[in-house]
């Protein structure tokens, strides 16, 4: 079997990448990050495609890994020979197993072909995507190997016994599973849980046995309180007839007493509404009222605050007063467009240098005066002067140019500009920008006047208001009027408050008095006689004491109860019990069975796989020796392919050398595998740069073993360093 080419449509970072293959040894040199992981798990994925990972993080998902960085068709093609016969694997990957696409041609006729099916790796190598990955595939640090049930089914050559070679893990895990149910080692074993039950039911039994020797003692001590219970019973019934005696004068007397002190509660209530109605001469306003002018004066001050935020600066009320007494209103923004229109043309890209000079000098001029009064006049009539020159001459010429442009009638601006004259006197273009710039600053002046003038008006009409109800009720106003009627509010509603109060006093002493038919409030009572108050306490505490000596009796009569209940359930537990032994006794039979069966099955494989343990040991040496001589005949396997090392007459496991070694001993064992598995069509092999542990000396004979393997297998082999290379 050998591969002939291949193409990568998209796989990972690889695209539209054709490779051929040659007879024996192929070396892909190339650097980190060409990509040469990335195609050996492309020609494993299409002989097995991907297996499903669900229970694998995002992170280490295959078909995730290699989805292509460039989008596209995720997959390509794979042209091989087997057996003198041309095929061409062609598959495509998508989200899911479901969605991935496989097709099989017969190279030569380009006829797809059922000669094997999707599975195609494990119909082509019989051996199962993990074997696959310990024997003819070898990734990056991966070189260590050992044996699956796959694999000793395939090196066995054992076709009768394969399928149940195969399935020898399953069977194995299947009965330790089982015998892990069955445990009696682990709390969560059956065997464990009943032993537990066992143990419960002894510790029950011996408390059982502990609560029946007190059963005399509690019917003794149970009869000494019914006796107890019975006197105590008679000198309640003695007081009780002392208490109807004389309970009902003194009933009489109580309701007396009683009625007293709601007359007392109810005119305590009175005396204390007229006291707050005091307060208001013109008499007590309802809640309405007091809610409707506690919101206007908190509309007052709302009120206030917008007539605070709108007042005006001294500056801005400055400019409001010239406009009042200057202006006929306020001029439109569209007025003042209009005539700016009219003078713009004239002036457009003909401002020259030298009335920008002349501006500057005049505003220099304008901000020395405030240093030097003299020199900045004459810098600024300078400035003037010259911009008042270059402007009369930009319009002069403009007027020769522009003789067919409409403008503005003179007269008509010149009655617009004296409407609305400004501090300083400026040319009409000047004049119009002013104006233009304070109608901003004045149309924001005017709203928040307006807004100030409508703020008075609600804040008036909230005074008048509050004034109003001050009034009605001959209330004197203080300085912060909102906080006294805030104080007015929360007495009125105690003042409410209590005539509930008192209305609720006054129906309850009513209604007593008429449950009672008591007439006059004038009630003189008197009762002669033993105290009803010390037969009435004598008599509860005997009640009291009667109850705590009934609570008693229950309880032993409930504990009697029990005891009786427990020689019952004495009886119960007893056969529970015998029942738990026996179903231990054949449950750890049943666990004895399965550990039995499962060393028998081990056994049985051991005994199998060893039939092939020499020749296997005889192909590993032949590779182990061409690495390093000093090593042949100190390495062993066993039958589960493990391999020891002999040293200072004891046999130690591989995974304590060193990691180079490690690798050595995995790549000799995978080759030695190999050729015990494949006799006639022999596989190719893949290598993704395997020998990154080794230094040099272990590097030379690790070239040597490969060589030796050129000789009879077509070999892939990928590395990104040249003293790795082979060619």
């Amino acid at each position: 079997m050998r591969l002939i080419s291949c193409h990568i449509e998209n796989f990972g970072k690889l695209s539209e990448l054709d490779i051929s293959f040659q007879d024996g040894f192929n070396q892909i040199y190339e650097k980190n990050g060409w990509g040469k992981s990335t195609l050996m798990a492309f020609l494993k994925a299409m002989f097995y495609g991907f297996e499903r990972e669900k229970k694998r993080s995002r992170g280490t998902q295959e078909r995730r890994k290699y989805k292509p960085w460039q989008g596209g068709v995720y997959g390509g093609s794979v042209l091989f020979e087997t057996k003198e016969v041309y095929y061409q694997i062609e598959r495509c990957f998508g989200a899911t197993p479901k969605e991935d696409q496989f097709v099989l041609r017969n190279a030569k006729t380009g006829m797809v072909t059922t000669a094997y099916g999707s599975d195609l790796g494990r119909e082509l190598f019989q051996l199962d995507a993990d074997s696959f990955q310990r024997t003819i595939y070898v990734s990056q640090l991966d070189c260590v190997t050992g044996a699956t049930d796959s694999i000793h089914a395939k090196i066995g050559n054992l076709t009768q016994q394969m399928y149940d070679l195969n399935h020898f893990s399953e069977a194995s895990e299947l009965l330790q599973k089982k015998m892990n149910q069955l445990t009696p080692n682990r709390k969560t074993g059956e065997i464990a849980k009943l032993q537990i039950q066992v143990y419960q039911y002894q510790n029950t039994l011996i408390d059982i046995e502990e609560k029946q020797k007190k059963s005399d003692d509690l019917q003794e001590e149970y009869l000494k309180k019914k006796e107890e219970q019975k006197q105590l019973l008679q000198e309640q019934e003695k007081l009780k007839k002392e208490f109807l005696t004389y309970g009902d004068k003194k009933e009489k007397e109580a309701i007396a007493m009683f009625y007293r002190e709601l007359l007392k509660q109810e005119q305590e209530k009175e005396e204390e509404l007229e006291q707050m109605e005091e307060i208001f001469g013109g008499g007590v306003p309802q809640l309405k009222e007091m809610k409707h002018i506690l919101s206007f004066a908190e509309q007052e001050q709302l009120e206030q605050v917008k007539i605070d935020e709108n007042r005006l600066t001294e500056q801005e009320e400055k400019m409001w007063d010239f406009v009042q007494e200057n202006w006929k209103g306020l001029p439109t923004n569209a007025e003042i467009k209009k005539y700016l229109e009219a003078l713009e043309w004239e002036e457009e890209e003909k401002i020259s240098v030298l009335l920008w000079v002349g501006i500057g000098i005049a505003v220099a001029g304008g901000i020395v005066c405030f240093i030097k009064l003299l020199f900045g006049i004459v810098l600024l009539i300078v400035g003037i002067s010259m911009s008042v020159f270059v402007r009369k001459k930009v319009i002069l010429e403009s007027d020769e140019e522009s003789e067919n442009v409409e403008a503005a009638d003179e007269t008509e601006m010149d009655t617009f500009l004296q409407a609305y004259p400004i501090m300083e006197e400026k040319n009409e273009q000047e004049h119009l920008y002013t104006l233009q710039a304070m109608m901003g600053e004045l149309q924001g002046i005017q709203k928040r006047i307006e807004a100030q003038q409508n703020a008075n008006k609600v804040k008036d009409m909230c005074a008048k208001e509050i004034e109003t109800f001050f009034q009605t009720f001959h209330l004197k106003p203080e300085e912060d009027k909102g906080k006294q009627l805030k104080k007015l509010g929360n007495m009125l509603e105690k003042y409410y408050n209590s005539l509930d109060a008192y209305e609720l006093a006054q129906n309850k002493r009513k209604e007593f008095a008429r449950k009672h038919k008591i007439e006059s409030d004038r009630l003189d009572l008197e009762f002669n006689g033993p105290d009803i108050n010390n037969i009435q306490v004598s008599l509860q505490e005997k009640e009291e004491e009667g109850e705590l000596l009934q609570k008693k009796i229950i309880e032993m009569e409930k504990q009697i109860s029990d005891l009786e209940e427990l020689a019952r359930e004495e009886v119960d537990i007893k056969k529970k019990l015998d029942t738990l032994l026996h179903k231990i006794e054949k449950k750890q039979h049943q666990y004895e069975l399965l550990t039995l069966t499962k060393d028998t099955l081990q056994q049985a494989k051991e005994s199998l796989t060893a039939k092939y343990k020499n020749p296997l040991q005889q192909s590993f040496d032949a590779y182990i020796s061409i690495v390093d001589p000093k090593l042949s005949g100190v390495l062993s396997l066993d039958v589960n392919m493990q391999v020891r090392k002999r040293e200072k007459g004891m046999e130690r496991e591989s995974q304590l050398l060193s990691a180079g070694y490690q690798d050595l001993i995995g790549i000799c064992l995978r080759l030695a595998m190999i050729d015990a598995m494949y006799q006639n069509d022999t596989p190719f092999l893949i290598l993704d740069d395997p020998f990154v542990n080794l230094d040099d000396a272990k590097l030379e004979g690790a070239k040597k073993v490969l060589q030796r393997a050129t000789e009879k297998y077509q070999i892939i082999y990928c590395c990104c360093q040249e003293n790795r290379c082979l060619e």
